[in-house]
């Protein structure tokens, strides 16, 4: 899941980020928030994922781990 993250942040960034544990998307990566829309849309599109409204919160997209978590969650039901 950590390769799809990456080359779904490069199609979107541009850029070649490098995902390590714990790493806030907005001040370690540098990834907005209308860019982290974009990646959102850019995982369910890819993946074949749909997340809830509930699910889109600062706990969950914050950092690379709990974005990661969410997805791997999403990916296994």
């Amino acid at each position: 899941m950590k390769e799809k993250l990456k080359e779904i942040l490069l199609r979107v960034t541009g850029r070649d980020i490098q995902l390590e544990e714990g790493l806030f998307f907005r001040d370690d990566l540098g990834v907005d928030s209308l860019t982290m829309v974009e990646v959102v849309y850019e995982c369910e599109e890819t993946l074949g994922i749909v997340f809830g409204q509930e699910e889109l919160t600062e706990d969950n997209l914050g950092t690379t781990t709990a974005f990661l978590k969410l997805l791997e969650g999403k990916c296994e039901s």
